[in-house]
């Protein structure tokens, strides 16, 4: 929409070059005719013209249309500038600006292009290259006298990495802004529409943005001569509201509401657009799909959903099990899958889930961390993030999870991963909280532990690592932390193997190693009475081992629930609760979101032979199943997606997939053509799949980050291929075997987009979808729970 106050027309342009811009009297609401085709229109009041142009692609042809002039008074076409591109008016300048890779300059009396503001991106030697920069907008702002030029970094579907901050020039004399203490923070409203915002109590937020892959948001607070004040990871620039001191912040499932001299969430507003803010009315403009909506700039927290009733797990995968410090007496019992939490009160009978104010949404994580007081206190500790792009930070109960709080004063690291509370918590109130960050400008990543000695009201930087090294333990930095046994155990980098040490931590051994892709280590488990009775469990993906004397010899659970059991059935997590009698109860989880909870003495166990590594009991990896009688499934609880639905229905899939266990969902992922298979990249698990020409498919942990090589220089590709990189290139490497790999070399270089996901009974399907919500080729690809695919 673009308004010409002074001559009460409205010019209303629909999105992606179509139809035609169609103008409308302001003070009739009738129109007054249309002019096609279609595109960005720019005003200049001083000759009642009009201009119209499209943006410009690599793609576009030579012979594209230039910028058309027009009569603001008939609507007729006078004349046409010889460049394709958007164009912005400069009534400082009375000169016409394009936007079209570079920023041309034109005389809007002789309509010819006099000049280029940005010869630097003009001159780069291969134009629209993946890498280089371009404009893509500008905006004048007369008031200001300042002309803002949005630019980018072009790649081709990956991300351009940090994203360059605009260009800001005088509109006046065109030269260029670059004292950070004179130019205004810039925000996005609606559509990308620029707000200038002013400064707040005396400081000025900035954001800054990375899109490669994976997505990091850092929030900046500057002073007003343009020193940097403090910073949040894992936040990304909001509107700012003056009147209030607050900022309105995109956030899934709401608009958080975050009080600037804090930074901590103070309420949260629906699921809007925020457009425009009337600080005189003290109104907040927003747009909510097609409809106009209107807040008042007061107000607070809405009601939070309450807990849920009581019932069964929902079937979702169980990713930890976390008892009450007195299940012996309370109980109680908490369960974490993806973005939720559950409690029993029965011993895992029935469960509720946790809302009360807990964040909710996609790409959600939470760790929850249960006082030692709890039977006292009923408080409740979460930390979380969605993905890599937004930080949860810390919320609070003291309702035994009833309702939830923020507890943000002054932590910098939202991406919490973990917390972990002092065993003399009723009398200290210490708390830790373990963070993922990224610092984009200077570059710096890592993990940090920040502590709270105030039962989380406001907290201090206790350290950073880098991705490589490790921090230290909880045990090692809580006061008041019982002393450890000098017998530890720790699972391997690669989660394929424990290792024990038997003085403190200072040397290790292992202990239980099996070198097979389905042998996964999910936990460890001492027991409650380790010093006595030297028992100690390990819960890998497909089976329990026990210890009964410190890790030396090994034996295994048997148990027909064991059997047959494949990836999307794999055991998950597991926990340990002491009963206050010596003895104890074990509870397992698995990915079809199974609880067990289990007497270790009725445990029915197998010795493995003392000097052999013992092995799993192996996932069904075998070859496509013979199709058996069993119907296609016609009763399911949920339909297949959209994208999935015409899929399911051919041949065998609906009877080798069974029924949908969950919605369709949606994340980032990226996808490499390979020889001999394809791989796959899912940003909400964080993991490569790799689908092989001869029908199967594995998955592999993304261990890789910014810090390390994207690839081996030694590597030398054949002619026409190419070595694989990043998350990609790690598990080619050092998983596949590298130029050996059955999967051969890349075909071209990896593709990031959005996939479309659904979890089934018997597998999944997932589909490719660029960012508009188009299938990408067409391609739906059916992961079979016994290790095949098509």
């Amino acid at each position: 929409l673009t308004l010409d106050a002074a001559h009460q027309r409205l010019y209303a342009s629909p999105p992606y070059d179509e139809g035609q811009v169609t103008i409308v009297d302001t003070a009739s609401l009738t129109v007054l005719g249309d002019v096609s085709p279609n595109g960005f229109v720019a005003l200049d009041s001083t000759r009642n013209r009009f201009y119209v142009g499209n943006r410009m692609y690599a793609a576009t042809p030579e012979d594209a249309p230039g910028i058309r002039v027009y009569d603001s008074a008939t609507l007729e076409q006078v004349g046409e500038i010889p460049q394709p591109g958007i164009p912005v008016y400069n009534p400082l300048r009375d000169e016409l600006h394009i936007v079209g890779y570079t920023v041309y300059r034109a005389d809007p009396e002789t309509l010819q292009v006099t000049g280029d503001l940005l010869p630097e991106i003009t001159a780069q030697p291969l134009p629209w290259c993946n890498g280089c920069r371009a404009a893509t907008n500008a905006h004048v702002y007369p008031d200001r006298n300042l002309l803002i030029v949005e630019v980018t970094t072009l790649s081709a579907g990956k991300g351009p990495g940090t994203l360059p901050p605009p260009r800001f020039f005088d509109a006046t004399s065109l030269e260029e802004l670059t004292d950070l203490a004179r130019l205004p923070a810039v925000e996005r409203g609606c559509g990308d529409r620029l707000i200038l915002a002013e400064p707040v109590q005396g400081r000025v937020y900035r954001g800054e943005r990375y899109s490669r892959y994976v997505f990091y948001n850092n929030l900046l607070v500057y002073d007003l001569e343009g020193r940097l004040l403090t910073w949040r990871d894992g936040l990304p620039l909001g509107v700012t509201n003056p009147n209030t001191g607050q900022m309105y912040l995109p956030h899934g499932d709401d608009v958080l509401v975050l009080d600037l001299a804090t930074l901590s969430p103070v309420g949260s507003l629906p699921p809007v657009c925020i457009h425009t803010l009337d600080a005189e009315a003290g109104r907040i403009y927003a747009l909510s799909s097609q409809a106009l909506v209107v807040f008042s700039q007061q107000g607070g927290w809405p009601q939070p959903p309450p807990t849920g009733a009581a019932g069964p797990l929902p079937g979702e995968e169980i990713l930890a099990i976390q008892p009450s410090p007195t299940y012996a007496q309370d109980r109680t019992l908490f369960v974490k899958t993806y973005g939720k939490l559950y409690r029993s009160t029965d011993g895992g009978q029935t469960w509720a889930r946790l809302r009360g104010g807990l964040p909710e949404g996609d790409y959600l994580s939470l760790d929850l961390a249960v006082s030692p007081d709890f039977v006292r206190d009923r408080t409740l500790f979460v930390g979380g993030f969605r993905g890599d792009f937004w930080g949860e930070g810390v919320y609070r109960s003291t309702d035994g999870g009833e309702s939830w709080q923020p507890m943000w004063g002054d932590l910098t690291h939202l991406r919490v991963y973990d917390v972990a509370i002092s065993p003399d918590y009723a009398a200290d109130g210490t708390l830790l909280a373990y963070s993922r960050y990224q610092r984009l400008n200077p570059w710096e990543s890592g993990y940090s532990v920040f502590r709270s000695a105030d039962r989380g009201l406001s907290w201090t930087q206790v350290m950073t690592r880098p991705w490589e090294s490790t921090l230290p333990a909880p045990e090692d930095l809580l006061p008041a932390a019982p002393s450890r046994s000098d017998t530890r155990f720790r699972v391997t980098n690669d989660e394929q193997g424990v290792e024990r040490s038997t003085d403190g931590g200072r040397s290790w051994e292992p202990v239980l190693t099996r070198r097979q892709p389905e042998f996964r280590v999910r936990a460890v488990l001492p027991s409650p009475e380790f010093a006595a009775d030297r028992t100690v469990y390990v819960l890998s993906e497909t089976d329990l081992f026990r210890s009964t004397d410190g890790g030396d010899s090994w034996e295994r659970w048997l148990d027909a629930r064991l059997t047959g059991r494949d990836y999307f059935q794999r055991l998950t997590a597991g926990a340990i609760a002491p009963l206050g009698d010596g003895g104890y109860r074990l509870f397992l989880g698995t990915a079809a979101g199974e609880f067990w909870s289990l007497d270790p003495a009725a445990l029915v166990m197998e010795p493995v032979a003392a000097q052999a590594t013992p092995a799993p009991t192996p996932m069904n990896t075998a070859g496509p199943p013979t199709p058996q009688a069993a119907p296609t499934p016609t009763a399911c609880a949920l339909s297949p997606a959209a994208p999935f639905a015409a899929a399911y229905g051919r041949g065998s899939i609906a009877a080798r997939l069974g029924c949908p266990t969950a919605e369709a969902t949606v994340t980032a992922a990226a996808y490499q053509p390979f020889e001999r298979g394809l791989m796959f990249w899912r940003a909400d698990e964080q993991a490569v799949y790799v689908l092989y020409e001869r029908g199967e498919w594995a998955r592999y942990p993304d261990r890789w980050d910014e810090s390390q090589p994207p690839e081996d220089p030694s590597l030398t590709p054949p002619d026409g291929l190419q070595q694989p990189v990043r998350g990609f290139g790690k598990v080619w490497r050092e998983q596949l075997g590298g130029p050996q790999a059955e999967i051969g070399w890349a075909l071209e270089s990896e593709m990031g987009y959005e996939m479309s996901v659904q979890p089934f009974s018997g597998g999944q399907m997932f589909v490719g979808m660029d960012g508009w919500g188009f299938v990408l080729h067409a391609r739906v690809f059916v992961l079979y729970a016994d290790g095949t695919w098509e």
